[in-house]
């Protein structure tokens, strides 16, 4: 079962950055790696005679989380 989690912020200049990140991360990506980023994302899209509204999910890191760490797996 999916689970929506709606989150207040607080700083609107948090959202520019991370906007701004993704802008940077599409332009350098492959049309392909941007399409199923934007349809992974992209909740749904409404048009009518005069507007366009896009419902979406901008992806933030977790606010417990400072580094992302990711563990190596042991040898012999």
């Amino acid at each position: 079962m999916l689970h929506y989690k709606t989150l207040d912020i607080a700083e609107p200049q948090l959202v520019r950055n991370y906007a701004s990140d993704l802008r940077n991360l599409l332009a350098i990506s492959s049309i392909t790696e941007g399409m199923i980023f934007l349809k992974l994302s992209i909740e749904r899209i409404e048009v009518d005679e005069s507007q366009v509204k896009m419902y979406y999910t901008i992806p933030m890191p977790p606010h417990s989380v400072s580094a992302e760490t990711v563990g190596v797996l042991p040898f012999v």
